[in-house]
Order: C-alpha cells, then sequence, then structure tokens
C-alpha cells in the first residue's frame, strides 16, 4: 500500500514538472523574429518650389515620401501657361510666359492608392532688365540733334533712366521712359565724350537697373558734305510688284526731306527715299530724286536723271509643246526642244522623275539629249511620260507644267 501510494506521488510531480516545462517555453520569446515593420506613411516632401523668370527655362521637382512606389501625380489648379507637371516624375518643366504668383495643390497618390497633398506657392519673376543696344548719332554744333530713343526691356514698368556724365550743353536727356536725346548743341560742344546711359525699373523688394556702358557722342563744327549714293533703277512690270529700291543720303543733318521730280508713274510711290508699289502702266520715264537735311541752311543734293523703264503686263507662261515627243533610237543621238510663251525670262525647266537612261534634260535652254543606251526602259517600243515644268523670273515666278509621252524605238 505505501510503495503503491508513492508511484502516484511521483507520477503526479513528473506530470507537474511538466506541464511546468511546457508553460514556460509558452513565454519564452527570446528567439522570435520580429515582424516586418511596414512603409512609413506616404507624404508630400517638397515644401516650396524655386522661382522663375519670364522668358527662362523653369525646372522643379516635387517629391514623395513613403508610400509605395511608384507614384502618381496630379495638380490643381493647372499651373501657369507654357509649364507642365510629368505625373510620373513629378517635374515641373517649360518656359514661363507671365509673371505673378499663383498657389497650386499637388496630390500624389501611390500603388497602395494612398495619396498625400501639399499646398506650394510658384513665383514667376519679370525678366531681366536690358537696355536695348544703340549707336549715338552725330550732332552739329548749333543744329537740332536727331532726337534718339533709348528703350529698355524686362524688368517692371515704369522705368527712370540716368546718364553719366551729363551730355554736352544743350543736349537734354529726358529721365522719363522712354530716354530721349534732344536738343542743340551749344558753341563749344565740337568733340566726342562718353556717356552711360542707366536704366532702373520698379521691382520690389528690390529695384533692377540696366546700363549701356560707354557710349560715344560725336559733335562737330559744321554738318560733313550731303551726297547721293549713285543709283540705277530697276525695270519694272505693269501689274506685278515694283522691286523694292532705296536711296541713301549720307552726312548733312537727319533728318532728311526727300522729293521726286517729275512724278513716278502711276502706281509707284516715293517715301522716306524709298521707290515701290505696282505700276499700272507701260512707258520709260526719267526722274530726278532730290534729299534735303535739316541744317541751317539747309542742303540739299540731287541724283538724276534716272531712267525707268516698265513693260507691259507678263503673259499667262505656257508650255507650247505637244505631245507626244519625237521619237528616241536606241544608239543614236537625240536632241528635241521643249518651248514655252508669255512669261519673262530667263526660264528654268525640270522633270518628274527619271528620264530614260542617258538622256538629259537642260535646265536653262530646256533640250532633251543624248542617245539611248541598248535595254532602255526594257523592252523596245516602251512609251515614257513625264511631266515637266519651266519657271519663269518674273516677280512674282510664274510657273507652268504639262505631261509629254517619249517613246524608245530601234
Amino acid at each position: 500500500m505505501l510503495t503503491c501510494t508513492r508511484a502516484i506521488a511521483l507520477s503526479c510531480s513528473l506530470l507537474v514538472a511538466v506541464l511546468f516545462g511546457l508553460l514556460a517555453g509558452c513565454n519564452d520569446v527570446s528567439s522570435v523574429s520580429s515582424p516586418p515593420a511596414g512603409p512609413a506613411s506616404l507624404a508630400v516632401a517638397t515644401n516650396s518650389l524655386p522661382p522663375g523668370a519670364v522668358g527662362t527655362a523653369y525646372h522643379a521637382t516635387v517629391a514623395a515620401a513613403g508610400g509605395t512606389a511608384p507614384y502618381t501625380w496630379i495638380v490643381s489648379p493647372a499651373l501657369p501657361p507654357s509649364l507642365s507637371l510629368d505625373t510620373n516624375t513629378g517635374d515641373i518643366t517649360g518656359t514661363p510666359v507671365n509673371a505673378g504668383t499663383t498657389s497650386h495643390t499637388f496630390v500624389v497618390q501611390d500603388a497602395a492608392k494612398d495619396s498625400a497633398t501639399q499646398t506650394l506657392s510658384l513665383s514667376i519673376n519679370p525678366p531681366g532688365l536690358a537696355v536695348t543696344p544703340i549707336t549715338l548719332p552725330a550732332g552739329v554744333v548749333n543744329q537740332p540733334y536727331p532726337v534718339t530713343t533709348l528703350t529698355a526691356t524686362g524688368g517692371v514698368q515704369p522705368y527712370t533712366w540716368s546718364v553719366s556724365p551729363a551730355l554736352p550743353n544743350g543736349l537734354q536727356f529726358n529721365i522719363v521712359s522712354p530716354g530721349t536725346i534732344s536738343g542743340t548743341p551749344l558753341s563749344g560742344t565740337a568733340g566726342t565724350t562718353q556717356h552711360t546711359f542707366t536704366v532702373m525699373d520698379t521691382s520690389t523688394p528690390m529695384r533692377k537697373t540696366a546700363s549701356t556702358g560707354p557710349l560715344s557722342l560725336t559733335i562737330t563744327s559744321a554738318p560733313p558734305p550731303l551726297t547721293l549714293a549713285p543709283i540705277t533703277l530697276p525695270n519694272g512690270v505693269v501689274n506685278q510688284a515694283y522691286p523694292v529700291t532705296t536711296l541713301t543720303a549720307t552726312g548733312g543733318v537727319q533728318p532728311y526731306t526727300w522729293s521726286v521730280s517729275p512724278a513716278l508713274p502711276n502706281g509707284l510711290q516715293f517715301n522716306a527715299g524709298t521707290v515701290s508699289g505696282t505700276p499700272s502702266k507701260a512707258g520709260t520715264t526719267t526722274h530726278t530724286f532730290t534729299v534735303m537735311d535739316s541744317s541751317k541752311p539747309a542742303q540739299k543734293s540731287s541724283v538724276g536723271p534716272l531712267s525707268l523703264t516698265i513693260s507691259p503686263a507678263v503673259q499667262p507662261l505656257l508650255i507650247t509643246t505637244n505631245s507626244p515627243l519625237p521619237n528616241a533610237r536606241v544608239g543614236r543621238s537625240y536632241s528635241t526642244t521643249l518651248h514655252s510663251s508669255g512669261g519673262t525670262g530667263p526660264f528654268s525647266w525640270s522633270v518628274s522623275g527619271q528620264l530614260p537612261k542617258d538622256l538629259v534634260l537642260n535646265p536653262s535652254t530646256g533640250e532633251i539629249s543624248g542617245t539611248p543606251a541598248l535595254g532602255t526602259g526594257g523592252l523596245l517600243g516602251l512609251t515614257y511620260t513625264f511631266t515637266y515644268t519651266v519657271q519663269d523670273s518674273s516677280n512674282p515666278k510664274q510657273s507652268n507644267s504639262k505631261s509629254l509621252d517619249l517613246t524608245i524605238t530601234n
């Protein structure tokens, strides 16, 4: 009886030990791996956009952080004109055309369809301020100086101008845009001086400036002689635009005043030294052209009489050669000439496609010549059809095309 009791007690002790070990094993987590961390929350990582300038290529990128790539971008409202957003990369590119500051909400969506937003301001500055290059005309003592205007581009108008050092006595510089030089140089101002012209805009918070750099201003004691360059008037054609022809004057004091005597043929005009227009009547006339300067006393110079010939109206340009062309024989010298009527010579000929082997078209004369080779075009007796075009030298040019047949025989 005692032995049985001890056996039962031992068994119970063993069972309790096993259960305790199992329970202890359940609480031992020292060898278990931690679960992998999930992706960080999706966010727009860009907090500001760099400023741009009108007329200058722009590039910026809105970036995302967290989430699961790839990303897709949209923006609302749309970016300023000529700027665009790459929906895959977030790149903003283009060349701005308008200055100003706009606000845009950028939305990024990742592969898990999560999204994040960020509102950013985009500032586009005016184009850089610059002074248009200029050469100062010469002046003459006691003669009105040719009114000369300096211009600027970019920046923010209105502009304010200045000049350093001051202009010679008698000349004024208008500091309110546009910057204009005017006046009459006084006695004692003859010579050459250097001046730098500066323009300032009204940009904020800091005004921009731009300068010309030193410009030479020459004042002479007396105007140089006024002369007209020799010229030959080109011929014209009735009902065709006359070649614009400009007479050139040098010396004296500008501005110049021009005249012509007698008047030009009907349809032609003479304005500020330039002949232009469309003549309406044929014939040959002679004319004298005169220029007068602004010196006191005024100088004048003339050229002429000059002959001006207006030819009758150009007739329509036509190809008068009929189809078919004379047959060409293999191994025999061949020559035929295409003819036209109307238009104004010289003429230029061309053909669409490649003529039979060893035959060529002379572009100046319209002659087709050569010696057809054996096997030209394959079978003998084959007829070729080509389109020939002639163009004249009128203004505007005329052209005419015609299809003609050519047969190669034995």
